[in-house]
Formats: structure tokens, sequence, C-alpha cells
């Protein structure tokens, strides 16, 4: 024992209780200076992907409560020798936010219960419309990649259908390239070796017609092309071969000397033009065709990164069009981190096979506003593509008619990547419906829509804006039914002698005043719950809202349009008022 421990001993046994509270302060203040350095490491590192996710799913639009009209999230099935895609990380949050992938190397997928009828019915129009979240950037698309699929689909795993992560979205296939050392005498021998198209294609979402939103360029030939992927390492031939599987990360690789095989629909090539933050296009994850083993990147400036391969797995894409799924500003210059899509299926016509599938992205603000298709800034722009589909695609049996629907969707390996939302504004199963408006100038005798050449009134005339609900098609009342119409400028509402400066005419024959109380305290907007729900027996309302139009301005006046939302618990729709013109009187 040396002296040090002698000095300590006697000091404990003159004053123990000196001792001992002196020792506690020394672990105490040990604590605290430890809880602090973790503190001080946690806002450090806090990731900037985590907390915008959650400030995008805090702000998410209105949306309808899905919980019950999709299969639970279920654990794939997973097609395919080799395949390690065998998990499913999605998640439903607050009942109407879909997260199909949550932190970095992440993919999941949900599909529509098909046992309730929330298909797509292929003999009739079909619509789907839903908000997405992609990201903010970070000025670097792996931030925002992978990106999601909206997906029709046949597989006879139903729920427990989902496709390759990573570059293929929960929804292409898994371009497995194997690297094998040989131990052969006192030396080694590499040699490469790929699955087939068919493999490849065979752990696709089979029997399916993917629209894609891709948010990061896998291009082979790209400079900032972050080089391949490992997914599995181990031994064959007794221990004389290591095998290596590898993703080569380049379905985006783009190969000018290669046309796309026959039976795809026109506009379609190999790889994907990509500018900004992302594509949209049409694939089809399970025909073979759709993959082609090119050897662009042998000769491009990554050829080391891929070393030893020569060649990887490329798909033809259909319709692709460059988008900025990146957060940015609605039509109104508004920071908005969501974009609208829609998504519409034309059935064939009478003896044929031959449908259409539409999309709208981009095609509305969330207070309704509309965005004609080509209008916006470039990262709002809005955009329309159409493909015709050969029904053949999804194998039906006889008697078939209907295939389900879903999203799939993948992260990046970026430790800080944005997580892949959706909010459904409606779905196939429940309500389908529209709205639209007009303007009558009472005085003038002349109903003005946004499609009308003569767009003028005069100031002081009596006119009355209409909106027409319809309900289409459903398997549910569209109710509570929330309405807000937000005003044109100059426009001055005559209440009734009730006080109402409204009414809503159902099919039926009701009338429904709305009352002044439902005016905003600064006269801008009107907000007022529907009292009826419409259905199959009562299809239509038609609410109208009385005034006159003034000006006195010296000018004829340029009115903008103004959106007007119906938000219930099975349908959101929107509209929006027509421009006109004001002329002074």
């Amino acid at each position: 024992m040396d002296y040090t421990h002698i000095v300590y001993i006697y000091r404990l046994l003159k004053n123990p209780l000196r001792e001992v509270l002196f020792m506690m302060r020394k672990y105490v203040l040990f604590f605290i200076l430890t809880i602090l350095i973790g503190l001080i490491y946690v806002s450090n590192n806090y990731s900037t992907s985590f907390a915008d996710t959650n400030s995008a799913i805090a702000s998410a639009p209105e949306g309808i409560d899905i919980s019950k009209y999709f299969y639970p999230v279920t654990q794939p099935k997973a097609y395919g020798k080799n395949n390690p895609f065998t998990h499913n990380s999605a998640t439903i949050i607050n009942g109407h936010v879909l997260n199909l992938a949550s932190n970095k190397s992440t993919y999941g997928a949900l599909w529509g219960r098909d046992d309730i009828k929330n298909y797509i019915d292929l003999r009739y129009p079909q619509t789907i419309s839903a908000w997405l979240y992609f990201g903010s950037s970070e000025n670097s698309d792996t931030y925002n990649g992978q990106g999601m699929a909206l997906v029709l689909q046949n597989d006879s795993r139903k729920e427990a259908a989902l496709g390759a992560g990573g570059q293929g979205l929960g929804v292409d296939g898994y371009d497995r390239s194997i690297k094998t050392s040989s131990k052969l005498g006192l030396g080694f021998f590499t040699s490469t070796a790929f699955d087939s198209p068919s493999d490849v294609a065979n752990t696709a979402v089979q029997n399916s017609l993917a629209l894609e939103f891709d948010t990061q360029r896998n291009d082979a030939t790209d400079s900032n092309f972050s080089g391949i992927t490992m997914f599995k390492k181990y031994n064959s031939n007794y221990y004389l071969d290591t095998n290596w599987d590898y993703s080569l990360n380049s379905f985006d690789t783009q190969d000018a000397r290669v046309t796309a095989p026959s039976g795809f629909p026109s506009n379609t090539v190999l790889g994907a033009k990509t500018g900004g933050f992302g594509h949209i296009s049409f694939t089809f994850p399970s025909n073979p065709n759709s993959y082609f083993l090119t050897n662009i990147a042998s000769s491009s400036i990554n050829s080391d990164k891929f070393s030893p391969f020569t060649s990887s797995y490329s798909p033809f894409h259909t319709e692709n069009e460059t988008a900025y799924l990146v957060d940015g500003t609605d039509s109104q210059n508004r920071t908005t981190p969501w974009h609208h899509v829609t998504f519409q299926w034309t059935p064939p016509k009478t003896g044929s096979t031959i449908g259409k599938a539409t999309y709208y992205f981009n095609d509305k603000d969330r207070d309704g506003t509309l965005n004609p298709t080509g209008t916006g800034n470039e990262y709002n722009k809005s955009i329309s593509k159409s493909v015709e589909v050969n029904t053949d695609i999804f194998h039906l049996a006889d008697g078939q008619h209907t295939v389900m629907w879903g999203f799939t969707g993948s992260n990046s390996d970026n430790n800080d990547v944005f997580g892949k939302l959706v909010d459904f504004e409606s779905i196939p199963y429940l309500v389908t419906a529209h709205a639209t408006s007009s303007l009558f100038d009472q005085s003038l005798n002349k109903t003005i829509t946004k499609d009308s050449t003569d767009k003028t009134v005069l100031g002081g005339d009596k006119v009355a804006f209409t909106y027409q609900l319809n309900y289409d098609t459903g398997n549910a009342d569209w109710n509570n039914i929330k309405a807000r119409f937000n005003l044109p400028e100059h426009f001055k509402l005559t209440p009734d002698a009730q006080d109402n400066i409204g009414t809503i005419t159902y099919a039926n024959g009701i009338i429904e005043g709305i009352p002044a109380s439902s005016l905003a305290t600064d006269k801008t907007y009107i907000s007022y719950t529907l009292r009826s729900p419409l259905n199959t027996n009562d299809s239509t309302a038609k609410i109208t809202l009385n005034g006159t139009v003034n000006n006195t301005t010296g000018k004829d006046l340029d009115i903008t349009k103004q959106p007007a939302k119906f938000v219930g618990d099975t349908n959101i729709s929107s509209t929006e008022t027509p421009s006109f013109i004001i002329k002074y009187n």
C-alpha cells in the first residue's frame, strides 16, 4: 500500500461523512458534465432531415383517413434468387400520411384492400389523388433519394408484393451483379456475371405498371455517381470461390445506341433524362424486356468505380419528364414541401384491351388553386403525360377486371435522407367526385366559365357565383363536406331576407341557406359545412353566392380566379372561379 492510500484511509476514518460527501460531489459533477457533452453532441449532429420530415408531417394538407382501406403493412414474400429485399418499412401516421421510407436504405409499400373493393376496375374511369413529399434536397439529390412510385399490379403475392429497394423504388427488379474471386493454384482469378433480364424482372412487383417519381440520378456516366452497393458475400465450390453480390446503381443510365423493344409505347428510351432534382416516368417493372445490359459505363469517367464490371443494367422509361422533386414554391410564390398529383385511368373501348394512364403533377396548390399544364415556376411546373396501356400486361384471369394499386418507395444510403410521404385526397373505393364553378351575370344574362372567350361584366351588375359538386361513383357517402370559398375582389355579397349570403340546392330538391355568419371577419372568404351528404341517390349540390360587382377606379379591372375547396371525410375536391374583367361603367 502506497502513501496516498494510507492518507486517504486516515482521512476517511477521521471524518467519514465529509469524505463520502466529497466523493459524491465529484461523481455528480462528472455525471452532469457527461450529460452536457452528450447534449452538445446531439445538438451538433441532429438530423435536419428528421426535423424537416416531421415538419412536413405536421403541416400536411387535409387528407382522408386511409387506415381501414389499405392492408396492414405486410412483410414481403421475396421473389427471385438471392433477393436481399425482405423488409417493409412503411408506416401510416395520423391515419392519413403514409411514410414509405423514413431512414437511410429503407424501403416499403402499402396496397389497397381488394377485399373491400379498394382496387382499380379497368372497365371504368378511375381517379387517385394525393400529396407527395420528397424532401428539401440540401443541395444534393441523395438527401431526397431514391423516390417513390404509384403502382397498379396483379401480383399473386397481393399485399406482400415488393420489388427492390434503393434505385428500384420498391417496385423495379434487383440488378444482381456477381463478382467471383477463384483460387487457382497459388493465385486468384476474378470474374463477373449478371442475372438475366428475366431474373431481374422476377424480383420486381409482378404484372405491374408503375408511375415513378425518381428523386436521385443513378447514372453510370454521371460525374456525381456515388458507386456500386454490395449486398452479400458468400463462398461456393467447396470454398474455392468467394462471391460478392452487388447492385450497380445505374438505372438512369442513358445509351442512345439502344432503341426500345417492340411492344413498348411510343416515346420510350433507355435510362432517364434527369435534371434539377429528379424525373417522372412510366415503367413496366416485371417485363424482362424492360432491362437492358449496356456497356457504356466501361468507357465513362466512372469506369474505375465499376471495376471489375464493364456493363450494368438500365431499364426503359416511357414519357420521361424532368421534374423538381424537392421543396419549392407554389403558383402564388408560397413555400411548400408538398406536390399534388392526380392519376386517372381511362378504360379501353369496347372490344379493345388498350386503356390509357394519365397523370397531372403540381396540378393544384393546397388552397385549391388549379394550375393548368405547363404553368408554374421550375420548382412547381405543372406537368401532365399519358401513356397507352395494354391491359394484357396485368395477365388477368378470365372474367377478371380489377387490379390492386398502392405506393412503393425507397430511400438512399445518405445518413440524413428525408422520408417519402404520401397524403391521400381521393381513392377509388370511397368516392370519385369533382367540382366546377361559373359566374352568371344576371344583368347581362351571361354565363362565364374558365373556357369563355367573353369574360367581361359591367360595374354595378348583379352576379352569382355558382359551384357544382358532383358525386360520380363510390362505395361511401361524401359526407361532412367543409367548404371554403375565397371571394374575388370587388365582389360584394347581398344577404337575402333571412340573412343568408348563399344557397345550396341538392339533387333531391332540398334548399339550404348559407348564413351571413359564415363570412370571415375580413370578408375575403366563406367557411361552411354542408348539412347533407352526397351519394348515388343525391349526387349533386349547387351552391350559389349572390352579390354585385363594383368598379370605381375609372379603368377596367382584371379579377383573378379564386379557389374553392371541399374537404369531406371520404373525398377532397377543388375548383375555382373563372377570371373575369369588370369594365368601368
